[in-house]
């Protein structure tokens, strides 16, 4: 098998993941955190093992202490990736809603700047999208698992558009025989 064959199976690969995850993004992200559920506790457990091993080392108890929070985020999210989906993006969400409601109070208390001859501007462009981040800000904070729901469909996206130009790759490969 040659390259440019990897390449078109893994851009069609690519393309029904993103597509999986727009028609299905319940389904994907349940995919998605059973398979950070197994890789957090195979995490947490050699984290563990090398705390145990390292008796006197400076690093142990973070070993331990990090090794046994991996292990029980990863058993929570194998044993119900629902809540995975809830509480991982959830959290990062939340931060991501506050930070773009800080970010909006700076842009509309700025919308009103002055040049270097000490005239004011009113920059109704800056405001507008300060208060744009405030209303996406409350959203995301209001409602993290839709908000989640809706960064796992922009993953699809972003992968469908990955696969389309991994397989526009391949045809321009294969039609050239450049690999």
């Amino acid at each position: 098998m040659t390259g440019r064959w990897i390449l078109g199976g893994s851009g069609t690969a690519t393309v029904l993941l993103g597509l999986l995850l727009l028609i299905r993004p319940d389904w994907g992200a349940t995919v998605f955190y059973t398979v950070l559920g197994v890789y957090l506790a195979l995490m947490g457990v050699t984290n563990l093992w090398d705390g145990l091993r390292r008796r006197r080392h400076p690093s142990r108890n973070r070993l331990l202490l990090g090794g046994a929070l991996s292990l029980l985020a990863g058993i929570a999210a194998i044993a119900n990736p629902m809540i995975a989906l809830a509480v991982f993006p959830g959290v990062l969400l939340i931060v991501a809603g506050v930070l773009a409601i800080l970010f909006g109070v700076v842009q509309v208390s700025q919308f009103r700047v002055r040049d270097w001859d000490g005239r004011a501007h009113t920059q109704w462009g800056r405001a507008a999208v300060g208060v744009a981040a405030i209303g996406l800000g409350v959203l995301v904070i209001a409602n993290p698992v839709a908000s989640s729901l809706v960064v796992v469909r922009a993953v699809g996206v972003a992968l469908m558009a990955v696969g389309v130009l991994l397989l526009v790759l391949f045809g321009y490969l294969h039609r050239n025989r450049a690999v």
